[in-house]
């Protein structure tokens, strides 16, 4: 799916294992973030009659809407940003959206760009041509992934509000609450991780 996603089918009845080609890299399950790193290879996974692997990139950022039961009402919530880190600790993501309602948007959508490297999130707004506030998602959460050490402070330039964030050494996963910065995704903004 794209460049960033990767997903392993599961095509036999009753599977519990499921083997995929995987291109050479390091690649995170978007649901328990674990890494695989692949040589361009044949890999293995166990799956369950409720799962398959769904794998991100390293060197991708992923803006993702939270749950909800239906598309109009997940458009609503706020998003997550998923940072995957390649090998050099990099990644590029953008975000894209428009009016899902009309059928001609005449250039009323947004564009974001979202840039990662030496340990700092650039998101730059390329385009916002709303009339209006009708696009102003709040950021909750930045998930990165492929952080070898726990940081000692994360710093964000647009709010001097402190941010609280936890990290696992096992799965190399920073989640960064973003509630106390108040940032709607539509602001450019810099978040570093020291």
């Amino acid at each position: 799916l794209g460049r960033s996603l990767l997903v392993i089918p599961v095509l036999t009845e009753e599977a519990t294992n499921v083997t995929g080609y995987v291109p050479y890299g390091v690649w995170y399950n978007l649901f328990d973030y674990t890494k695989t790193q692949s040589a361009g290879s044949v890999v293995s996974w166990n799956v369950t009659l409720y799962d398959m692997p769904v794998l991100v990139r390293g060197g991708s950022v992923l803006p993702m809407h939270q749950a909800a039961l239906t598309s109009t009402a997940a458009r609503n919530t706020s998003y997550n940003l998923l940072v995957a880190l390649s090998e050099n600790g990099t990644a590029t993501g953008e975000l894209y959206q428009d009016d899902i309602d009309a059928i001609n948007v005449d250039g009323q959508s947004t564009f974001v760009n979202f840039d990662v490297a030496g340990g700092t999130l650039n998101s730059k707004v390329a385009q916002n041509n709303y009339d209006g506030d009708k696009f102003t998602n709040s950021i909750a959460n930045v998930i990165v992934l492929g952080i070898s050490a726990k940081p000692s402070q994360i710093v964000t330039s647009s709010s001097d509000a402190e941010l609280s964030f936890s990290y696992n050494a096992t799965l190399e996963a920073l989640t960064i609450d973003m509630s106390n910065a108040n940032l709607s995704v539509v602001e450019d903004f810099a978040l570093s991780w020291q």
